[in-house]
């Protein structure tokens, strides 16, 4: 008879699953260190292709700048504003060489007249009776001298036969010169009141404009007192008392342009004095305006402005007024970059000496080299070591000269 062996005792559920297979934890291991690498992978590609990402913006947004070259050092631009006045050419305050009442004055203030033009009248009355006097003595003249031609002729016969004395016929000759002496006096007389005939008539010297009247009808004048002011109907002159270093770099025949009235008008120098004025050791220079008649809007006294360039002017080299910054303690500063237009390059500030200024511009002197350029605008946007590319300059800021070395 067989024995039966007791049952095996069972495994406990929580042993079971505490221990899984080993195959399912190799499994999961390789899915992890796939998932790592596979991270890293992405992480390296996203950094490789954001590099370029990064260098191209930095590229897009890198600052252009307009550049210029230094330019050579020149003399300063320095203006010497100079005042003077409108004249005309001949001004002239006429009047009768003869004393009358004045009768007619045929012309008004800013009417314009022709040379020769009979301008004003005195009363003629009294001359014209002593002509017509005088031309009655002409003819008594006349006569007289017929009578003494004819009594001449007769002792001329009469001597010739031996009827009348030497003595007789050189009376007789005598009467005939007395007589032709006469009547040529008496025809002076006509011409002397025809003269003064003419003179009582007012005639304008040149071609002129009426400036003012100084007197009416029915004055009783003066000789020489004056009746009217008339000045020359032509482009007008402009006086100016200048320096004398200024004046005698004039020449007459130099175009120079005048201020009159905010408008300008071309002119040529007319003259230089020679000498200086006492009062004001000023030189007087005259400049003629260049127009053919007197230009609209002018008048005499008008002030008038003349610019000349002072000939003693510092030397500096010439930059916009964009090319300046403040700098330290007051003084001023530019940009300076090295390198051709399109280059990359950092920037460098400078200090310079303002020399002279004017609205466009400024000269300056400064520790400046071969090759340096200057950021001709938009200073205030860029700090020393900024990396910028350099552009060529505006039109406008384009300078007469470029340097012809380091000084």
């Amino acid at each position: 008879m067989s024995v039966a062996s007791p049952p095996s005792s069972p495994t406990p559920p929580s042993e079971a699953s505490a221990s899984p297979p080993r195959s399912f934890v190799s499994r999961s291991l390789g899915t992890a260190a796939a998932l790592v690498a596979l991270i890293l992978v992405l992480v390296w590609v996203a950094r490789a292709t954001d590099r370029p990402v990064q260098e191209s913006e930095a590229e897009a947004t890198r600052l252009r700048v307009a550049t210029l070259p230094v330019p050579a050092e020149v003399p300063a631009t320095v203006l010497r504003r100079s005042a003077g006045r409108v004249e005309a050419r001949r001004a002239s305050t006429v009047g009768f060489e003869l004393s009358g009442r004045l009768v007619d004055v045929s012309v008004d203030e800013g009417e314009r007249v022709r040379r020769g033009a009979i301008i004003a009248r005195l009363d003629r009355e009294l001359l014209q009776a002593q002509r017509a006097e005088l031309v009655a003595v002409v003819a008594e003249a006349q006569a007289d001298l017929a009578l003494a031609e004819a009594t001449a002729d007769r002792h001329v016969e009469a001597r010739r036969l031996d009827a009348v004395s030497p003595q007789a016929l050189d009376e007789a000759e005598r009467g005939r010169g007395a007589a032709q002496a006469a009547l040529a006096r008496a025809r002076a007389a006509v011409d002397a009141v025809d003269v003064q005939l003419d003179k009582s008539s007012l005639r304008a010297p040149f071609d002129a404009r009426i400036a003012r009247r100084l007197a009416d009808e029915g004055q009783v004048l003066a000789a020489g007192e004056p009746v009217l002011d008339l000045l020359e109907d032509r482009a007008p002159d402009v006086r100016f008392g200048l320096p004398s270093e200024t004046a005698t770099r004039l020449e007459p025949g130099a175009q120079v342009d005048i201020e009159i009235e905010g408008g300008l008008h071309a002119a040529r120098v007319r003259s230089v004095a020679p000498r200086r004025e006492r009062a004001t050791r000023t030189v007087d220079v005259v400049v003629a305006l260049e127009a053919t008649a007197w230009p609209a809007g002018v008048q005499v006294g008008d002030l008038a402005y003349f610019e000349t360039q002072a000939p003693d002017a510092d030397r500096g080299r010439r930059l916009p007024l964009g090319a300046l910054t403040e700098g330290r303690r007051g003084l001023w500063a530019v940009a300076v970059v090295r390198g051709e237009i399109g280059d990359v390059a950092a920037v460098e500030r400078r200090q310079v000496e303002v020399v002279h200024a004017t609205a466009e511009a400024a000269w300056v002197r400064g520790p400046f080299a071969e090759g340096d350029r200057v950021v001709a605008a938009g200073v205030h946007r860029l700090v020393p070591g900024l990396d910028v590319e350099i552009g060529p300059a505006p039109s406008s800021s384009q300078p007469e000269a470029s340097m012809g070395g380091a000084r």
